[in-house]
């Protein structure tokens, strides 16, 4: 993009992560009236009124990097009110949060007060208790288990586990945690999602594919044991696999993080065949999905159900 703005401005941007707010334009000797026709062109973003993002930045950013940079906008406030709440926060954990649930910001007040507020672009929501409030990367955000409730509260209890389990997974909370907090906001709106989210939830899950599997086999009526150690009659190790069907003898592996490619690729294939062989040859059946696979449930059970009438087995 051409850019007409003023050099002061330009400088500004490209030093401090692309962010300004009306207050920090005074202080530079710019007139209000430079970022609204900035914005008028197109090279700023009014994020909220007040704070302007690099309309070039979020231009060139994928989902995560647009959403931190409006979320930084937001947050800009100079007397530190504000922290980063709810899915906001989740994705500053390092949590996994859908591409559809980035397009609005969240944040809370850091003081237990005040009632929510909906903006074009993010919701204030009222504040939490003292002693919940952090920081991750410099950034003022809720605490995990909050980021985790939160999730839930907006987005269902789906959504809910997979922050969960990535949460727990990571131990950036624990099950004692989230029950205690759990109890401190039980009438809070969407308590009933995030407590079916919390009781769904494992922390044994590696990514959020396995997680939204876990959920599926579940729906689908299928006992499925995570991270299952499979041994030799003798006790010896063959392998770990994603999830074990113990009625059905059947086991299933997700390849949602599996590359194949690269250096080292095909003794990578060659051992993944060897270790499937050994798997099989102890009589369990094996089914390896992928992540197109959870979009449709009723070919997971197909797949789940096929392997179980042929070679499926159910171990003493």
């Amino acid at each position: 993009m051409l850019l007409c703005m003023h050099p002061v401005l330009t400088a500004w941007l490209h030093d401090h992560g692309g962010v300004i707010t009306s207050s920090e334009a005074t202080v530079l000797g710019l007139a209000g009236s430079e970022l609204c026709a900035a914005a008028a062109r197109g090279e700023l973003e009014r994020v909220t009124r007040g704070r302007y993002v690099h309309s070039d930045l979020l231009l060139n950013a994928d989902p995560e990097q647009r959403h931190r940079l409006r979320l930084a906008a937001v947050l800009r406030e100079p007397h530190g009110r504000l922290v980063a709440s709810h899915s906001s926060a989740a994705l500053l954990w390092g949590l996994p949060v859908s591409y559809a649930h980035l397009d609005r910001v969240h944040v809370a007040r850091a003081v237990a007060r005040g009632t929510t507020r909906r903006y074009p672009r993010h919701t204030l929501h009222e504040g939490y208790p003292e002693g919940t409030a952090t920081r991750r990367d410099g950034i003022p955000v809720v605490i995990a288990p909050l980021a985790v409730l939160g999730t839930a509260f907006l987005y269902g209890m789906k959504a809910g586990v997979l922050a969960a389990d990535a949460a727990l997974h990571s131990k950036v909370t624990t099950y004692a945690e989230l029950d205690a907090w759990m109890q401190r906001l039980a009438r809070t709106p969407g308590m009933t999602r995030a407590r079916a989210a919390v009781r769904r939830s494992h922390a044994s899950a590696e990514s959020a594919g396995e997680s939204q599997l876990r959920l599926t086999l579940e729906d689908l009526g299928l006992r499925a044991v995570p991270q299952f150690t499979i041994r030799e009659p003798g006790g010896g190790f063959v392998a770990r696999v994603d999830f074990y069907l113990p009625e059905l003898g059947v086991v299933v592996e997700f390849d949602g993080s599996t590359k194949y490619d690269g250096a080292g690729g095909g003794t990578a294939l060659v051992a993944e065949k060897r270790r499937e062989d050994s798997i099989r040859s102890l009589g369990y059946a094996v089914v390896r999905l992928t992540s197109d696979d959870l979009r449709e449930p009723s070919r997971i059970r197909r797949e789940v159900y096929r392997a179980a009438g042929t070679h499926g087995h159910r171990p003493a």
